[in-house]
Formats: structure tokens, sequence, C-alpha cells
């Protein structure tokens, strides 16, 4: 138990007091399928010392107000644009899908990564996959291993998850500033 630093932290806290092995990572607010942890171990049977991320899609039937259909609008507009995120896929920069929301690894690579940046409220994903795509290891997206998003959202909770992610992103830019004039070219790449 620890006072509430924020997912980040307590994310980083579990991590430490675990045992060693395979962890596997869902926020709050995930249902993940009926195989999902058994795809996980699997994956990680056939490639040991990876990180593997699943997706994590909303779910259309709990799409209800506006602001949750736009969210899931969204969300598969995105699917639309990463075509390539159907079957398994090696993470690169030019490819990058992370998500912590559906996520396995072992736990060693976590510890030797420094766990994830609890400065960051929003983002600390992205950060993790960049740190851990620099330091050499493998990184997968599989959208095969599935998990609903129960993310019952308002406008104002969007609206402030949005702001965050943005200081977040500022936050990573600055780290990684090599990143910025990629991160731009791809977004004015992107199909309209």
């Amino acid at each position: 138990r620890q006072n509430n630093a924020g997912a980040s932290a307590a994310t980083n806290y579990g991590v430490r007091e675990a045992g060693d092995g395979l962890i596997i990572l869902f926020d709050d607010d995930i249902l993940p399928s009926t195989n999902c942890i058994s795809q996980h171990v699997a994956f990680h049977d056939s490639h040991p010392n990876s990180i593997l991320s699943g997706s994590a899609d909303s779910d259309p039937a709990r799409a209800i107000t506006d602001v949750q259909k736009y969210k899931l609008f969204m969300e598969e507009s995105w699917i639309q644009v990463r075509s390539d995120t159907i079957e398994l896929l090696k993470v690169e920069f030019r490819n990058f899908i992370i998500t912590t929301a559906n996520m396995s690894l072992p736990r060693e690579i976590f510890i030797a990564l420094g766990g994830f940046n609890t400065k960051l409220r929003d983002g600390y994903d992205v950060d993790f996959g960049f740190r851990a795509l620099k330091a050499g290891h493998n990184l997968y997206f599989d959208r095969s291993i599935k998990t609903i998003h129960n993310d019952q959202i308002s406008l104002r909770y969007y609206a402030a998850r949005q702001r965050a992610y943005t200081e977040s992103k500022k936050i990573i830019f600055s780290t990684f500033p090599e990143l910025q004039s990629q991160f731009d070219q791809e977004i004015s790449l992107a199909p309209s």
C-alpha cells in the first residue's frame, strides 16, 4: 500500500514487490478476454525477453453519449490508419504501438529500464516503449490478444485526459528530441 501517486507509481511499486517471472499488466478499467492471459504466456514461451502489447478496444455497445461515440470513432479511425496491426507486428520507431492497458514482459526488463516515469500522468507507456527500443529490447503488438476497455468517459474527463496527454508529450519529446520531427512527419502523412 502507498499514497496515491498515479498509475505509473502504483505499477512500479507492484512490480518491485512481485516475484521474478512474467509480468502481465492491465489497467483498472480493462476486461481481458477469456484466453488473454494464456496468449501472453504462450507468446513469451516463443519470444523470451520481449515486450508485448495487445489491444484495448472500447465496447461499441457501451458507447451511449456523444463523447463516447466520438472516442469510439477515433479509435476505429486509428485502427484503419494502422492496418498493419491486424497480425503480430514487431514494433519499431516508424510504427510505434504500445499500451500498458494490455501488456506483458519479464520483470527483469521492467526493473532494468527503471519502470515507468512517475513524472507522467499519461503517456508513460509511450515513454517506456521508447526507452525499451533505445535499449535494444524487442517490442511486439498483437491485435488478436484482446481486452475490452470499459472506459465510460464524460466530456470533462476526456478533455482532462487530452490535456494530460499533451503535457506528457512535451516531457517525452524533451527526453527524446529526435522523435519530435519524426512524430510531426508521421502525423502530416496520415490520411485524412
